[in-house]
């Protein structure tokens, strides 16, 4: 829970790619990451920014 809130803090505030930041806080694989975060969160990594970037676009 720790690095998926990490993740979500850098993907909000970096530009990053996903995978840099996946490495950052310590996951390794790329398709567990991304379904582990999308469980937590309810979005995958990139929708995720992409509804972040959309909302603080406006």
């Amino acid at each position: 829970m720790v690095k998926i809130e990490a993740a979500k803090q850098l993907i909000q505030h970096s530009n990053d790619s996903i995978s840099v930041i996946m490495e950052k806080v310590g996951f390794l694989d790329f398709s567990y990451f991304s379904k582990l975060f999308k469980r937590i969160v309810g979005y995958s990594p990139q929708s995720f920014r992409n509804i972040y970037n959309k909302k603080n676009n406006k």
